[in-house]
């Protein structure tokens, strides 16, 4: 597939008029996933050479073309549920992945999250990561796609030990490893691991630090109050929080920043599978106060690529400088940094 240049905002403009012009679309419920779907009902050999282009794998293509042209009633568009059971578990957290619509129909908040953006690499990846999703053409994310160690790009590098780091979703304590390896290390860390595999063996990996930082281990997950919700857990990254139970689930307890830590917080950083915008609301007071750097994952859900920069601009308006860096060659691994 040839990939067209956009080089600007105005360039994407262009494109999303042509693109309104050119579909015909139909909104509505998906009976797939209950979610928004644009069923593309002209030329299906092109959507569907579009949508292999969203794997390399060659041994994917065939039962993702099975899928399309046995199922005439799947929207092209791909619910989650299908786009679950051709790419696997990992993109389970996708409302629906590449809803056309959604992004056409939220230009104006584009145009001011474009505007926000600090520098033009910014602006780059978000335009190409915005027209990845409208053509499912990977050599998009290819051209986002930044070699910048992930959470600690440039501007988030050579910090003091005078500092307070937070880290929602911590995993195996790696996140915190390498921020002690761009910057000295902290005077205290708080790490939320709500997993309990995740959270041993991050207990067992950190123990070195120990010595050198008062580390803070919270066996809960990062949300915007304390109490408990339920948890799909035991699969490393994609452990996750969910209001709804699901078939394995556990109650799982979670907290927000503002109960747990009274000190004021320098670094935060978040990747909970799409908690994000709740556990920012459970640390509101703490950033109202401190103005922390963030580093926040922005690619869970759809629309988390613009709404999450705008809630922060929204309720902490002396927040100026915004930055994104996409930290994977797919469609995963895009983070916000703002301080």
């Amino acid at each position: 597939m040839e990939t067209k240049f956009i080089l600007s905002m105005n360039d994407f403009n262009k494109y999303c008029q042509k693109k309104k012009d050119e579909l015909n679309y139909i909104t509505g419920q998906c009976d797939k996933c209950s979610q928004k779907k644009v069923c593309m009902l002209e030329n299906k050999e092109f959507h569907i050479d579009g949508l292999l282009h969203m794997s390399t794998m060659e041994t994917r293509f065939p039962k993702l073309l099975d899928l399309l042209q046995n199922n005439p009633n799947i929207p092209y568009s791909i619910p989650a549920t299908i786009y679950k059971s051709v790419y696997g578990l990992y993109q389970q957290t996708f409302s629906c992945p590449f809803n056309t619509a959604l992004i056409l129909n939220s230009f104006d908040k584009l145009e001011k999250i474009y505007n926000l953006l600090l520098d033009k690499t910014s602006q780059k990846v978000f335009l190409n990561l915005l027209m990845y999703r409208l053509t499912h053409n990977r050599d998009y994310v290819l051209r986002a796609y930044s070699m910048e160690p992930q959470y600690f790009i440039s501007t988030f590098r050579g910090l003091s030990s005078n500092q307070v780091y937070v880290d929602c979703g911590a995993y195996n304590g790696d996140s915190f490893i390498n921020y002690c390896q761009y910057n000295d290390v902290p005077k205290v860390a708080y790490l939320f691991e709500p997993d309990s595999k995740n959270y041993n063996f991050m207990n067992h990996s950190l123990q070195a630090y120990r010595k050198l930082c008062k580390i803070n281990l919270i066996k809960k997950g990062a949300y915007k109050f304390t109490g408990s919700l339920y948890f799909d857990g035991g699969k490393g990254v994609n452990s996750r929080l969910l209001e709804t139970p699901v078939k394995n689930s556990t109650q799982l307890s979670v907290t927000s920043i503002d109960d747990v830590i009274a000190e004021d917080i320098t670094f935060i950083k978040m990747d909970i599978e799409g908690a994000e915008k709740e556990a920012l609301l459970g640390a509101e007071k703490h950033i109202f106060n401190n103005y922390p750097k963030l580093a926040i994952s922005i690619y869970h859900f759809n629309d988390d690529l613009w709404e999450i920069p705008l809630m922060i601009k929204s309720k902490f308006p002396k927040y100026e400088n915004f930055q994104i860096r996409h930290h994977s060659k797919f469609n995963s691994e895009t983070v916000l940094y703002v301080y």
